[in-house]
Formats: C-alpha cells, structure tokens, sequence
C-alpha cells in the first residue's frame, strides 16, 4: 500500500513523495522525534538570546536613568535668566545664577534657585517680592536667556567652554571642538617622538597653570577674610617645591600685599575725609550754640528797652539798632544750620563710600574665587584625562591600519560627566547621537593610538 504524505511541525516539514506503509511509519516516528527535539530547544534559544541582550538592557536602563533629567530642566550655577514681572520694569531683567546658585534682586536680596525648576522659580520670585511690593495679579515669567556653558575635554583641536544650544549633541560638541585630533599621528618615529615631547610639555603647562590657580585661591581667600598675611597651606607648597616653582608663591604674596595696600590707602582716604567733616560738624555745633546764647541776651535786652520805650524813657532809634542785631544774628544761625545739614550729608555719604568700597571688593573677590574654581575643576579634569593618554602607559593602535588614517568616530570613546539636581557628578558612556544638557563635561579619548 502506498499513500502520499506530508507531515509538519512548527520548524520543518517533509514533503510529498510515494513511500511504503512501513516506510511511512518509519518516516513518522523519525520525523516526530526530531521535532519533539527542537521544540525541546526552543525555550533555550529563547533564554540564551535573553542572556545576550541583558547587557545592552542594563546599558539602555542606565542611558535612560542619566537622560531622566533632560525633559525638566533645573537650573544650575552660570545660567543666565531672564526675569519678567508685568508693569515692574524694575524687578525685571536678566539675572546670573551665581557659584552658590542664588540669584539676587532688588528688594529682595539673594534667593537660592540651584536645582529648581524655572516654575518652582517663578513662584519663589512671587513669594518674596510679595513681600515687599503689592503685585495683585500681574504675571511673572522666568525663562533661559543663556544656557551655562558646555566643557569638551581630550583629544579635541579646540578644547575646553563653548556655548551652549538647545538639542545640542555629543556629535555638535564635537564639531565645537574643532573635531577629533589625532594626538599620536601614523607617521615616521621621529614624527611620532616629537608629537610625544609636545604632549609632555602641554602636561607641563598644565600643571603650572594647575599650582598657580591653587595658589591664587589661597590668596584670595586671605583677602576675603582680611588676614594679615598670606600662609599657604603644606600640601600646596610641597607641591610647588617639588615641581619647581616656589617663584609663584613669591608672586602671588607680592600681589596680596600690593592689593592689600591699595586697599588699605583707599579706605584710609575715606576715614580721613569723614573725619574732616565730622570735625567741622562739631565747630558747627559750637558756633550756633553761641550765636543761640547771642541771640538771647539780644532777646533779653530788646524786650528791656521795649519797656523803656512804652514809658517814654529812650528813643525809638535805640530799639532800632538792637532788632538790628537781633536780625544778624538770626541770619547767622540760619546760615550755620545749612552749613552743618551739608557737612552732615558729606559725612554720610563719605561713610556709605566706606561700606561701598568694602563690599565691592568682596563682590569682586569672590567674582574672582568663581573664575578661579571653574578653572581648577577643569584643569583637573584635563589632567585626568591627559593622564589617560601618556603615551608612557604603551597603549598600542590597531597594527593594521594604514599610515595617515584619520580618526573616525568609531576611533573614539565619549563619557559625559552631568551634575544632577541634587547636586551629585554622574558619569557614563555616550554616543555620538546622544543629548547634551547645560554644564555638561563631554570628554573624548582616541581608541587607537601609535608610538
């Protein structure tokens, strides 16, 4: 008996042909234990692709945890905002959040808005200035007017600060940079060995730069507590003694005393002038309580020969001459109490130029302590990151490139370092697409290197 067959399962089939009943049953049972096998076996490929993609799940959870910030954005120190209260011009304007993250307006003072949104912002600024001014219903708008900087750190052309612009990418901040730069080019040995001395001395460079902003933050911290001398601290000066440069402790002391007497001699100038005016207050003072004392036995004396005169004993000339003197003196008197208002009003303002002159230079000090910071935190992480790059450490390039090759993006490695809200640095991998925020510190290596 022959019967025409087709038998399937879920991954395979056997097709028609002529076969024997007994060649059937056999086919059948061959063709049942081979599908009872890999349906056995589904499960597993199914766990095994699981295990493969765990991996780039955790890395997807991670990229998006680090990105949970990008749809409400905070505002942090160095951007610039925008402050708009309807028919207030004057507590409108633009507004620097400064290295505390507190900005400061009038009537107001300083009002911290680091790690809010511009929302939690808008109903501070509403809250305060209620305080102060009746603002009824008028509308206040706070909005970015200027992003704080993006910091692109490694093996670019033009590291460091570039401005930033909404839906920037790691890609944009690379073409900021000025691209890629090969640091260790395929060339000749003697090419390679001179790339490497100018590596060294641009380490060099940066650690100079590195010590002498130490310093200057020493200095100016002395200032801004007003200390006698400048004393810096023993890990700072056994740094500079190792490298060499003592001479920058030598002239950051010469520029703590020169500024300190600069100081010194303006608000000496200051304290001198008040004291003028407050010497010619008190001669003032002097001078109308005797003509007060004048005027009473002036007083006293008119009225006497005002009763002689009713009696018929005197001449009406002689009452004349001392209302005469009466007037003379009132005039004076009149004359000494405006001269006195002036001398006090000189005085005033010579002592609101005392406090003025001291709190500008606290203002200008710590401008200076802000600059001065951002400089540290980025010299710190171009070191790191040079550090990475020593071509001492014999990172070696893929052999089989060809001699010139330019660096792609497949030869470079991004990491973005983000401060979240809470104030905590944060940093992971990127891609060339990948989002980059305000204040963000991208930092680009090359994967492939020659020595």
């Amino acid at each position: 008996m022959q019967v025409n067959c087709q038998i399937r399962f879920s991954s395979f089939s056997i097709g028609y042909r002529p076969c024997s009943m007994v060649s059937f049953r056999k086919r059948w049972c061959d063709a049942a234990l081979e599908g009872a096998v890999k349906a056995a076996l589904v499960p597993v490929h199914k766990y095994l692709s699981l295990l493969v993609t765990l991996p780039a799940f955790t890395v997807a959870l991670q990229s998006s945890v680090f990105a949970a910030d990008v749809g409400r954005y905070v505002v942090q120190p160095g951007d610039l905002l925008s402050i708009s209260v309807y028919q207030w011009p004057e507590h409108s304007g633009d507004v620097r959040v400064d290295i505390n993250g507190e900005i400061s307006r009038p009537a107001v003072g300083h009002i911290p808005v680091a790690g809010q949104a511009l929302e939690e912002i808008e109903v501070k600024l509403r809250t305060e200035l209620s305080k102060q001014i009746d603002l009824r219903n008028a509308p206040i708008v706070v909005s970015i007017a200027e992003y704080r900087p993006i910091t692109v750190l490694g093996a670019v052309n033009n590291p460091g600060r570039h401005r930033y612009e909404v839906g920037l990418t790691v890609l944009d901040a690379l073409a900021l940079s000025g691209g890629p730069l090969s640091l260790f080019p395929r060339g000749s040995a003697f090419d390679q060995a001179v790339r490497q001395v100018e590596y060294y001395e641009k380490a060099s460079v940066d650690k100079i730069e590195y010590l002498s902003a130490l310093v200057r933050r020493e200095r100016l911290l002395a200032e801004k507590v007003n200390q006698d001398k400048l004393e810096l601290p023993a890990n700072i000066a056994s740094m500079l003694k190792a490298a060499g440069q003592e001479d920058i402790a030598e002239q950051e002391q010469s520029a703590f005393v020169a500024r300190k007497s600069a100081f010194s001699q303006q608000r000496s100038a200051i304290i001198q002038q008040a004291s003028v005016y407050k010497e010619e207050i008190d001669g003032l003072k002097g001078h109308m309580v005797e003509i007060l004392a004048a005027i009473s036995k002036v007083e006293e004396e008119y009225k006497r020969l005002q009763s002689l005169l009713e009696r018929g004993l005197i001449r009406r000339v002689d009452l004349v001459t001392v209302d005469n003197q009466l007037t003379t003196l009132q005039s004076n008197l009149r004359a000494a109490i405006v001269a006195h208002a002036g001398a006090k009003s000189q005085m005033v303002k010579a002592e609101a130029s005392g406090s003025e002159l001291e709190q500008t230079r606290l203002t200008e000090i710590e401008k200076e302590l802000g600059e001065v910071e951002k400089t540290i935190k980025t010299l710190e992480v171009s070191r790191a990151t040079r550090a990475s790059l020593d071509p001492a450490q014999g990172m070696q390039m893929n052999r089989g490139a060809a001699i010139g090759e330019d660096v792609g993006i497949d030869g470079l490695n991004f990491t973005l370092t983000r401060r979240a809200s809470d104030g905590q640095m944060t940093t992971i991998g990127a891609r060339a697409q990948d989002s980059v925020m305000p204040g963000d510190i991208l930092t680009i290596a090359v994967l492939k290197r020659s020595f």
